[in-house]
């Protein structure tokens, strides 16, 4: 997740999606105070709604340490 004004050029190098393994999709279009809203509700409903976080354990199963997460991967603050 995050929000550009510049597109998918804009915000990174092609090589640095590949890199990380990502891919860029866009999700909503409009106002920039919009989409910074959208992002935080989707930020917020992020370990209630998301199936590979859902299947993640709440606590350590067979010696596995993937508990959930309470913000997306590499999410480090919420403005």
């Amino acid at each position: 997740m995050g929000t550009t004004t510049q597109g998918e050029s804009g915000r990174y190098y092609a090589n640095y999606y590949k890199k990380m393994k990502v891919r860029y999709r866009v999700e909503f279009r409009g106002l920039l105070q919009e989409a910074l809203e959208a992002e935080k509700m989707r930020i917020s409903a992020y370990p209630l709604t998301t199936p590979e976080n859902l299947n993640r354990p709440d606590q350590a199963e067979g010696g596995i340490h993937r508990y959930r997460l309470s913000r997306p991967p590499m999410n480090t603050a919420d403005h």
